[in-house]
């Protein structure tokens, strides 16, 4: 499972991970810079690793239907956000 986010309460920007469900892209809406995005599936495993400079569209083709967990994590190596996201064809 993902790393919690640990000091979210030092960011007062909105970040949005959508659609969820998604099919072959998450949009990722910021205000911040520098985002690392992670997405993983229901062991813990690693699938995606992106970084976006800011608001971003990742590609999700390659992943099978179900459920993934993501983590959003800034510049500082801080988790900012995490959550749940489900895949659908």
């Amino acid at each position: 499972r993902p790393p919690s986010p640990r000091n979210s309460k030092s960011r007062n920007s909105e970040i949005r991970v959508v659609p969820n469900p998604f099919n072959n892209e998450l949009k990722i809406l910021t205000s911040e810079s520098d985002l690392t995005v992670k997405v993983f599936n229901s062991v813990g495993q690693e699938l995606i690793n992106e970084h976006l400079f800011k608001s971003g569209k990742i590609s999700t083709n390659h992943l099978p239907s179900g459920l993934y967990y993501y983590s959003v994590i800034g510049l500082d190596g801080i988790v900012v956000q995490s959550g749940k996201l489900e895949k659908i064809k």
